[in-house]
């Protein structure tokens, strides 16, 4: 193993992926061919500072970090990007996954649910108001 952590990505090696969502460069450089013609590419943009060079995807570019400070909790950058993704793509009602925080959160995690509820909401509003 690397000795910096940080430099160790793990993932499900995936060949055609209908959905990818980058939180940093790396993942960007090392898996946005994994996603097949059609797909979606969600790019945290916050932190990775280029764009996707494919034409065949819709590229989503949310500033999850950005956002998620807004929220009030930078913990909450994953919650960010799942609300974009599933505004743009309606795999799942983000009504739905906002109502399911509070059944999928344990029992010690149940502080957390508003602010999660919150920021999937807030994320999918960053793509409805067009500005992903």
């Amino acid at each position: 193993m690397n000795d910096d952590a940080t430099e160790e990505i793990y993932s499900p090696l995936v060949s055609d992926a209908c959905g990818l969502i980058t939180m940093n460069r790396r993942a960007l450089d090392q898996f946005e061919n994994a996603v097949k013609p059609g797909g979606v590419l969600l790019v945290n943009s916050s932190i990775v500072p280029r764009k996707t060079e494919r034409h065949d995807v819709t590229a989503l570019y949310v500033p999850c970090n950005d956002i998620a400070k807004e929220v009030g909790d930078e913990r909450t950058i994953s919650m960010i990007a799942l609300g974009a993704l599933l505004e743009k793509t309606g795999i799942v009602p983000v009504d739905v996954a906002i109502k399911s925080v509070e059944d999928i959160l344990p029992p010690h995690r149940k502080g957390l649910v508003s602010i999660n509820q919150k920021a999937i909401a807030r994320g999918a509003a960053f793509v409805r108001e067009g500005k992903a």
